[in-house]
């Protein structure tokens, strides 16, 4: 599935018109080919399933996303979907985008993503990627 994707991805990016229009694909186009390869274990060595590590990544603070006032003047809302490599040096890497949103809020939630600090999970004392599921709620009140 995620092979396909990354293929299908590739094709778009080499047709589109401008870097700037394909920046954050280029991102998804990576981030798809390490998921492909953890279904067909090529993956890094210290990507490690939430199963098997002996403790989970903890997660220190989550900043928020904002809306942009495009998506508020076209009153766009509901949940936005990412899966994410929490890296053992620390950062969120890889995301992926499961579910997204117009009006530039999934780039924010990406953004806000990014800015997570957390713990790195741990495996037998040494610190371990793992793959986090994450979900960034826009409702207009």
């Amino acid at each position: 599935m995620f092979g396909a994707a990354a293929a299908s991805l590739g094709t778009y990016l080499r047709l589109a018109a401008s870097d700037q229009e394909t920046a954050t694909w280029k991102d998804q186009l990576e981030t798809l080919r390490l998921f492909a390869g953890l279904k067909d274990q090529t993956s890094p060595p210290d990507i490690v399933g939430g199963s098997d590590v002996t403790t989970k990544a903890r997660v220190l603070s989550k900043p928020e996303p904002t809306y942009t006032e495009r998506a508020r003047a076209a009153g766009i809302g509901g949940t936005i979907i990412l899966r994410a490599v929490f890296s053992s040096n620390g950062k969120v890497e890889h995301i992926l985008v499961l579910r997204s949103l117009q009006g530039g809020l999934t780039e924010r939630a990406i953004e806000a993503a990014r800015r997570i600090t957390f713990t790195p999970a741990t495996k037998d004392g040494k610190p371990v990627s793992m793959i986090m599921e994450l979900q960034y709620n826009f409702y207009l009140y």
